[in-house]
């Protein structure tokens, strides 16, 4: 029995060292704010599709008229995003055609 006593006064020590451990933080140890927690920001890698549309122009042998094939009537500019991608957060991205690096994980939002 007195050795029993012993190793239950033993293991109740362990345990409440090791519940002193897993409590320590940047807040109450000398561990440093960054190795409290994790982050991965990630985007999921699918292909950009490309799709490239040319207005063709042809003149009329005989009466010398230009003729030019209109655009979709989806594309307005010269340069710009497709239906599929959209930005959600900040309509700047779409406006200026600009990717800032950090800003496409926040802001841009993929549609299927």
């Amino acid at each position: 029995m007195e050795t029993q006593a012993r190793q239950i006064k033993k293991l109740q020590h362990r345990v409440q060292e090791l519940e002193r451990q897993i409590g320590q933080n940047s807040n109450n140890s000398s561990k440093p704010p960054s190795s409290d927690k994790r982050q991965v920001l990630d985007l999921p890698l699918a292909p950009l599709i490309n799709t490239e549309h040319r207005a063709e122009e042809k003149r009329c042998p005989c009466c010398h008229t230009l003729q030019r094939a209109d655009f979709p009537s989806a594309v307005k500019a010269p340069v710009q995003y497709g239906e599929s991608l959209h930005c959600s957060n900040n309509p700047s991205l779409c406006t200026n055609h600009s990717f800032p690096f950090f800003a496409v994980g926040f802001n841009l939002v993929l549609r299927k």
